[in-house]
């Protein structure tokens, strides 16, 4: 998606991002200001490497491909208003003469006092009215995915302006998916803020982690690059260029983002280095940087390890002579049809509709074993006193109280607690596992909390027979799948559970359903699975996989698990149905402090710690001033000791006069990346004991309150994040109730 924004002094600019669609096909946009939104497309992902033309995503770490100023590749000098220019990208920088598209960061170089737009689209073709806006008397950088037009080039159209034109390759996308290459999985969340640490200094090249961070997954999961939103902001004067390159290469001589006075972004793809970290080199003044994820590519899944098989692969399977043939290749969700000669019925068959075509679609889940022997009470190894008091950020006290007189974690989810769902290592390692009903909030859009996730999706079959080489229609299925997977905060095993159901189908034919249960990543004693099983309408047939996470002490990875059925009929009826049931990925650590049992969560859910005012009221009405006067309600937990010590001491210091029995309570808390060493105006509120400090916007408060309650608060917290498994740069949310 190309988004174009009133940016840089309400210039027209340009921002490139790559976003999920959501079941109804939409996306939303969201702006901090009033602002006039462009939007164009340049392509679309789908959910099967096999339903595309072109193959998967190669990265690369970063070439210079043409440079007007210096005539590389190019003729040298500007280009003029409604000048274009033809650049070769295949055969050159890395990209293969095959390549079907490109990944390129284009950078105009503008000393004029005019904005302009470049439009890249593929030589030898009409020119879209996608356009890419580029700023005046600035350098602006974007990044545009192109495909390759005749002669292995791309055309770039310049208008409103004169500029330099500079083009870097970042990657290319293979002829087709037998070429190899990796796929993309859409996603969201802040990996890297410098304002909450230390600025870059000028040409300072710091190392930075991104596997593992903000839900993405480990570099044990097949990653190979990651898609990134990047940001500099608190430039006063001056300019420059960023360059961003995977951990453990060699700095290539590229432009990730142009710098400048304000806020400045630019979307960058680029692979990651074998520990899952980037490079990223300040070439400007001091200043501070903030990458966000869009998403990651991962190496393609053979067809066998997802559980489906190809065209060719069926066909060479089935002995009974069935042709099978995608039923539409340019639909993600159409599925693969197999069907094949039958005797000829008694009467004249009927001839197949010609709107009449099989649709299928389906969703199932990941993920349990429970030990509820271990309780997080008495768990102290974070905590740590400063001036001889805790504050509710710094630590983990005595165990709190879920009650409506105190404070609470978000509970368990009922399934995890009820006689059926507790399941042992043995249990699940033997395959004796029994289905529990899906819980009541259970929609057609994907809900989860913490440690449940659920969906269900409907599904059509239109079944089909081959009589003397014609389709004749016998009929339609139709039906729904359930995809629930729940797990524990202190569990080494998972369920991930599928429903498949026909509520109602028009013909005389029997259907009989197979289901394959498949773990990826770190995972062993996968059960789960079942052969041909009748199909009677209006009965669920459940599939229910165990796994057993085998995570390292002191590591966490990220588990997937995958359900598919194949639907076929039972005697003569010719067609075959694969549904999918996608994959959601489950967290699974071995690294907490203090507890000797691995667990796993939702990663993606962002879960809410939540304060009663009836259990502690000074600390609650600290924290309700301070979301009021507009600190952030949501944090990032850090576990860096050093930083903790810091946001407590710059909040609370030790000159502080403490009335006695009171102590000193910070917000937002010392355990986040938002507490008060990340900067900011201090605010004092009334009733804190302390002189009042009237200040909104960025920056933290004091306030002295009870020790009880700031030590029972803190203790909340503690507990909170052992029975959530909050992580180093996991964020999460802060609520204050009556």
């Amino acid at each position: 998606m190309l988004g174009k924004y009133g940016g840089l002094g309400a210039q027209s600019t340009s921002i490139s991002s790559i976003l999920a669609v959501e079941a109804d096909g939409t996306f939303d946009v969201q702006t901090s200001t009033s602002s006039r939104l462009v939007i164009d497309i340049q392509g679309y992902y789908t959910r099967d490497p096999q339903g595309v033309a072109a193959g998967g995503f190669v990265p690369l770490n970063g070439a210079r491909i043409a440079d007007t100023r210096s005539g590389l590749a190019v003729p040298a000098g500007e280009l003029t208003d409604d000048a274009s220019v033809d650049i070769r990208v295949a055969g050159v920088g890395g990209v293969p003469a095959d390549a079907s598209a490109v990944v390129v960061s284009l950078t105009t170089v503008n000393t004029t006092q005019a904005q302009g737009i470049l439009t890249p689209y593929p030589a030898g073709q009409s020119r879209p009215r996608n356009s890419l806006h580029y700023a005046k008397n600035l350098n602006t950088t974007v990044q545009a995915q192109v495909r390759v037009g005749t002669g292995g080039k791309i055309t770039v159209h310049n208008a409103g302006a004169t500029a330099h034109l500079v083009v870097d390759v970042q990657g290319y996308f293979t002829a087709t998916p037998a070429g190899g290459g990796s796929m993309f999985t859409p996603a969201a969340g802040r990996i890297f803020d410098s304002r909450y640490s230390q600025a870059l200094t000028a040409d300072e090249t710091r190392k930075i982690q991104i596997a593992g961070k903000a839900d993405m997954p480990e570099m044990d999961m097949g990653i190979v690059a990651a898609v990134l939103t990047l940001t500099s902001t608190g430039i006063s004067s001056g300019s420059g260029r960023a360059v961003a390159w995977a951990g453990g290469a060699t700095q290539p001589p590229t432009t990730s983002l142009s710098l400048g006075t304000g806020l400045r972004s630019n979307t960058i793809t680029l692979p990651l280095g074998p520990d899952g970290t980037i490079n990223l080199k300040n070439g400007g003044p001091e200043g501070d940087y903030i990458i966000d994820l869009q998403g990651w590519y991962a190496e393609f899944e053979s067809d066998a390890d997802l559980g489906f098989s190809s065209t060719q692969e069926i066909e060479d399977h089935l002995a009974d002579g069935s042709v099978c043939t995608e039923d539409d290749p340019s639909d993600p969700d159409s599925p693969v049809i197999c069907v094949r000669e039958a005797p000829v019925p008694e009467g004249e068959p009927a001839e197949v509709p010609s709107d009449q075509v099989i649709g299928v679609d389906s969703e199932g889940i990941a993920n349990l074993d429970i030990d509820d022997t271990e309780e997080p009470s008495g768990w102290q190894d974070e905590s740590e006193l400063y001036d001889g008091e805790e504050s509710a950020g710094d630590g983990v006290g005595e165990t709190s109280s879920t009650t409506a007189e105190g404070a609470g974690v978000e509970a368990a989810p009922t399934a995890v607690t009820s006689s059926e769902a507790a399941v042992t290592p043995s249990t699940a390692r033997s395959g004796g596992l029994k289905e529990i009903k899906a819980p009541s909030w259970c929609e057609r859009t994907m809900l989860q909390t913490r440690f449940e996730t659920c969906q269900i999706k409907d599904f059509t079959i239109k079944m089909y027979l081959r009589v003397n080489g014609r389709d004749v229609y016998q009929g339609t299925a139709y039906g729904k799948t359930t995809a629930y997977s729940y797990m524990a905060w202190n569990s080494p095993a998972f369920i991930h559970q599928a429903g498949f159901v026909v509520t109602r189908k028009t013909g005389g034919y029997a259907l009989k359903v197979d289901g394959a249960f498949l773990c990826t990543g770190k995972c062993t004693d996968k059960s789960g699975g079942f052969g041909s099983r009748a199909v009677s309408v209006g009965t669920t047939i459940y599939g229910v996989g165990g796994v057993n996470p085998s995570v390292d002490w002191g590591a966490r990875a990220t588990v997937g698990t995958h359900w598919s059925f194949k639907v076929s009929g039972a005697s003569s009826l010719s067609s075959v149905a694969f549904l999918s049931a996608s994959t959601f990925n489950v967290r699974c650590d071995n690294a907490r402090k203090g507890t000797t049992k691995k667990g796993c969560v939702m990663p993606s859910y962002v879960p809410t710690l939540f304060y009663s005012a009836n259990g502690y009221p000074a600390f609650a009405n600290h924290v309700r001033q301070a979301l009021t006067s507009r600190l952030p309600s949501t944090l990032t937990r850090t576990t860096d000791d050093d930083l903790r010590k810091k946001n407590y001491k710059a909040s609370c210091p030790g000159g502080l006069t403490r009335p006695s029995g009171y102590s000193c309570d910070e917000y937002p808390f010392a355990s986040t990346y938002q507490g008060a060493a990340a900067g900011g105006a201090l605010r004092v509120f009334p009733n804190c004991k302390l002189p009042t400090v009237s200040r909104s916007g960025a920056g933290y408060s004091r306030c002295m309150i009870p020790v009880s309650q700031n030590s029972g608060a803190g203790g909340v917290l503690g507990n909170f994040y052992v029975q959530n498994r909050i992580h180093d740069g996991d964020r999460f949310r802060v609520q204050v109730g009556g």
